[in-house]
């Protein structure tokens, strides 16, 4: 009879290594949905104070004749600083823009280097960006600048929250940007391919259909009926 081949035993280094891997991209995941999460949520509240100071300056001009005289000056503010946020969720969610009409007809190493690239270019132009925000700031600060506007604001305080927001983006596009950097040295090319490539029409379609479809099912798991002495 013949025998069957066995594998051979995994050699204990490599599965050691294979576990740390496993397990640091488990970490690294929960760590993006956690700050993406968080992001989302400052994103949201800021939106929802800006939309009661419009909705209560609309009410007082309407009812009462009288004006806040400083809504419009609020949402700008707030505006300014949760772009800056939603800049910073769209770097690890590949939602800024890229122009891919050749891109994914190239061979793969081509696509990962154009990855790379992209990912360079979008921390360099964090830090560009970030330079002339902090010299802004530093102007108001030296000038003791104020607002043109019935509340006179020191504009350094709305101005350090958007310097503040400008540098989340720049951080997280310079962490992304040298990552790309670290796998196109080691030659990569799957990992900048699927971590760094731009999200056609397709793909987005698929995943925003399974994160509806797991809302739906976690929705439908907290209304569901419990038996007797569950807690």
């Amino acid at each position: 009879m013949r025998r069957i081949a066995e594998a051979p035993p995994p050699i204990p280094g490599q599965a050691f290594e294979s576990t740390i891997q496993t397990v640091t991209e488990k970490n690294a995941m929960q760590i993006r949905e956690r700050f993406i999460r968080g992001c989302s949520l400052l994103f949201g509240y800021l939106c929802l104070i800006m939309a009661l100071a419009v909705a209560g300056e609309v009410i007082c001009r309407k009812i009462f004749g009288l004006s806040l005289q400083g809504a419009n000056e609020l949402s700008g503010y707030i505006m300014a600083s949760i772009s800056c946020v939603a800049a910073a969720v769209a770097v690890p969610g590949r939602n800024h823009i890229r122009i891919d009409i050749l891109h994914f007809r190239l061979p793969l190493k081509l696509q990962a280097l154009f990855n790379c690239l992209a990912a360079l270019s979008l921390a360099a132009l964090g830090c560009l960006l970030s330079l002339m925000a902090a010299n802004v700031l530093r102007d108001s600060f030296e000038l003791g600048s104020t607002a043109a506007t019935p509340w006179a604001t020191p504009l350094i305080y709305p101005q350090g929250a958007w310097n503040a927001a400008m540098l989340l983006f720049t951080s997280v596009a310079i962490f992304y940007g040298f990552k790309a950097l670290l796998l196109l040295l080691k030659g990569d090319t799957a990992a900048l391919v699927a971590d760094y490539q731009p999200r056609a029409a397709k793909q987005e379609a698929r995943e925003e259909s399974k994160e509806a479809r797991e809302r739906e099912e976690a929705r439908a798991g907290e209304h569901s009926p419990r038996a007797p002495g569950t807690p």
